[in-house]
């Protein structure tokens, strides 16, 4: 009993709740890594300069785990929430866990772990820098990169990002047009959902 109104480019959705107009006017660029895929949008004096869809997400980090432990994807995705880190030399080497369902109760550390994650995430991280180079306006970018998506909640992933993109790095979360219980929905997995309410008003 839904009828499609319209369609919204993933990323200008989720600029809404967390962009400035500063940002967009003066040049930053928006990384949202979703679950499947991972969007960007350059913006540049208040307008989209370059955008583009990379088919990685998130969900690739758990596909990763889930084959290298041989467990679940559902157990893969707790796993990734509990003990992944987006750069490995911030994660712990004697931090270990046991893995789901094996039989000989083996162990892995949280580094082990991590390292097949920041793999993932410097590819994402390269694919959208190539991305943001295409706009042709880097030395323009004022505000550097805002991560925002379910992705961008993996623990140090500011770190992993800063190192590789070469510019400052935030995280994006939906504030901006947020009023009463912020609790409810400040993370940035929300971001476009906010972004499509806000939709009709911009």
């Amino acid at each position: 009993g839904i009828n499609i109104n319209g369609l919204v480019f993933k990323p200008l959705a989720s600029a809404i709740p967390t962009l400035t107009r500063d940002e967009m006017k003066l040049g930053v660029s928006l990384i949202d890594i979703g679950s499947t895929t991972t969007s960007i949008a350059v913006f540049n004096d208040g307008a989209v300069r370059h955008s583009a869809v990379i088919p990685v997400g998130s969900s690739s980090i758990t596909n990763d785990i889930a084959v290298m432990l041989r467990v679940s994807i559902e157990e893969a995705e707790e796993i990734k929430i509990k003990y992944a880190s987006a750069k490995s030399s911030l994660s712990s080497k004697k931090l270990e866990f046991e893995i789901p369902a094996n039989e000989d109760n083996q162990l892995i550390s949280e580094n082990e772990l991590s390292q097949y994650v920041e793999a993932r995430m410097e590819e994402i991280f390269q694919l959208a820098l190539t991305e943001i180079k295409r706009a042709g306006i880097n030395n323009n970018l004022t505000y550097g990169v805002v991560l925002t998506g379910g992705g961008s909640q993996l623990r140090n992933i500011l770190a992993l990002a800063s190192d590789l993109l070469d510019m400052p790095v935030r995280i994006g979360k939906p504030v901006n047009y947020l009023i009463g219980n912020k609790d409810f929905a400040d993370d940035p997995v929300h971001s476009t959902i906010l972004g499509l309410l806000l939709w009709p008003l911009f």
